[in-house]
């Protein structure tokens, strides 16, 4: 008897997939691990971060290998930027008769302003937003993804609204979206370039060192709690005036790393920046 085939599988739900990525993206470090996660990649970090990603061997930078995402980070995001651009377009086709002029006599409502996609479109740019700024390598992959197509539609569709049909406060919220927009929409940078393969993609992540220490400086053993995972952004666009030295991971630079993560003291509660300079040069 033939076996009846399984229901296919229900799409994770809009809403759902920004909250987890919003969850997911609030440093530098939980943006690295989540583009290697994306890419099917993996990696077992110090034991106080094991918990962030699924534990994986990750040594000397032979990652784990697990379900990827075709395009990695930046197609998920892209894609989460559509689809909330498009649920907010078809609303908006929805409520054109409230707001046509048979109706110029009637007060205009409060209906773009607290609709539940606008909030959702507003809460997606604003997370493309903040992870450019967390991280401009992914930055430039999500531009290249298809971001700045999505942001010409979705200026032109707010242009297209008669504000002088609208309530103050719909109007005030069609403002704030372009304004949020014009945050990542940057056209000569990235619309006329073609998306990154996978394989760029991963060429472009940060390299990852696993650190770990037999003794504190007075000599004692450390535990495992101390074991400390490194991750080091590669530069991504060599120097036009140095061609023969760019795209070079300067051992004296992962040196300098993992010293500074035995020794945390020494920029700790200072609110210090670290400058190398000259890493690896005589």
């Amino acid at each position: 008897m033939c076996k009846s085939p399984s229901p296919p599988r229900q799409k994770e739900c809009l809403l759902s997939r920004l909250e987890r990525l919003e969850c997911r993206l609030t440093t530098p470090r939980q943006i690295a691990m989540e583009r290697m996660r994306c890419l099917g990649m993996s990696i077992t970090t110090g034991s106080n971060l094991s918990s962030s990603i699924n534990q994986l061997s990750c040594e000397n930078n032979n990652f784990g290998r697990i379900a990827s995402n075709v395009g990695g980070l930046p197609s998920v995001l892209v894609s989460l930027l559509d689809e909330a651009f498009q649920s907010w377009s078809s609303f908006l086709e929805t409520i054109k008769a409230a707001v046509s002029l048979e109706n110029k006599n009637t007060p205009p409502q409060q209906i773009i302003c607290n609709s539940n996609e606008t909030e959702t479109l507003q809460r997606s740019i604003n997370l493309l937003s903040e992870v450019t700024k967390l991280d401009p390598n992914l930055g430039e992959e999500i531009g290249r993804a298809g971001t700045q197509s999505i942001c010409t539609r979705l200026i032109e569709r707010i242009n297209e609204e008669n504000h002088e049909l609208l309530s103050e406060e719909d109007s005030d919220a069609l403002v704030e979206l372009q304004d949020a927009v014009f945050e990542i929409y940057s056209p000569s940078s990235s619309s006329r370039s073609m998306s990154f393969q996978d394989d760029e993609l991963r060429r472009r992540l940060p390299l990852v060192y696993n650190s770990y220490s037999t003794n504190t400086p007075s000599g004692e053993m450390n535990n495992d709690d101390d074991d400390t995972t490194i991750f080091i952004n590669q530069v991504t666009k060599r120097q036009s005036a140095q061609a023969d030295v760019g795209f070079v991971m300067w051992p004296s630079a992962i040196a300098l790393s993992r010293w500074l993560a035995l020794n945390p003291q020494v920029i700790s509660g200072c609110n210090r920046s670290v400058l190398e300079l000259g890493a690896g040069c005589d």
